[in-house]
């Protein structure tokens, strides 16, 4: 699956597409979108702690999952602004952007299980995207070897792959921004 470092920018790039119309950034806001778009990878944590790192991509990884995010994310922003059917779309989206990528890795998983759950609770069923997009993150096996196992040379490769993906994305896209809305600052 995509390291965090390929999630940020995928959060950045989605927060860039948007809010495209607004040369000025949010910093607030990019935060949100970032976050969001990272934190089906709390079932990491979440694994650790009952030490078993099987639990990751399973159900914080799937459209169910995704919709209780925007659920959730609804019912705050009704109460704040009346927003709940925009805040639902959003925080589904950025949730589920984080699937879909985990989904286009999934051709290079190494750990069971294999590929993501994406319908769940609909289907039980794993899929594996046919095409190596993104490499899969190596970690160690167990929670003594997890975060020592992180540091290779493939991990840094698969990094370098997310980076030339999206890098140039972001770049024009803020180029973009800014040259057809910066001008109204």
């Amino acid at each position: 699956m995509p390291s965090p470092i390929g999630h940020i920018l995928s959060g950045i790039l989605l927060y860039q597409i948007f809010n495209r119309h607004d040369a000025r950034y949010d910093v607030r806001k990019l935060f949100v979108y970032v976050i969001i778009s990272v934190i089906p990878d709390i079932d990491l944590a979440i694994g650790f702690l009952i030490n078993d790192l099987k639990f990751h991509q399973g159900v914080f990884h799937s459209l169910g999952a995704a919709i209780f995010a925007g659920l959730i994310a609804g019912i705050v922003l009704i109460r704040k602004k009346g927003l709940f059917f925009n805040g639902f779309l959003l925080f589904s989206g950025l949730f589920y952007s984080h699937v879909i990528l985990d989904y286009l890795a999934s051709a290079s998983d190494t750990g069971y299980p294999f590929g993501v759950a994406l319908f769940w609770p609909f289907s039980n069923e794993y899929y594996v995207f046919p095409v190596t997009i993104f490499l899969d993150i190596l970690r160690g096996t167990s929670n003594e070897t997890l975060f020592s196992g992180m540091f290779n040379f493939h991990n840094l490769w698969a990094v370098m792959i997310e980076l030339v993906l999206f890098l140039p994305l972001i770049i024009l896209l803020h180029h973009f921004i800014f040259q057809k809305f910066g001008e109204r600052l």
